[in-house]
């Protein structure tokens, strides 16, 4: 359950939702070298880059501190 009165959120607009019927890619999160992947189906995207933006997926683990909620992606800030 949110507790809605202690939080505000911020709507993310350099990310959006993958619908579900259209989840087929895998996550674009990597680290180390060796390099290691995650393995996860991809649930949202995030526009990187200055020049030429593209869309890179990135499943629930790894949406750097934003969530899913109502079919938005939102930074939760508490007070």
């Amino acid at each position: 359950m949110i507790d809605t009165e202690s939080t505000d959120f911020i709507m993310e607009a350099d990310w959006r939702v993958i619908p579900h019927w259209s989840r087929s890619c895998l996550c674009r999160w990597t680290e180390g070298k060796p390099l290691r992947r995650c393995t996860q189906i991809a649930v949202a995207e995030f526009k990187r880059g200055r020049i030429r933006r593209t869309w890179w997926a990135y499943c629930s683990n790894h949406l750097y501190g934003r969530e899913i909620i109502n079919g938005l992606i939102v930074w939760r800030i508490r007070r």
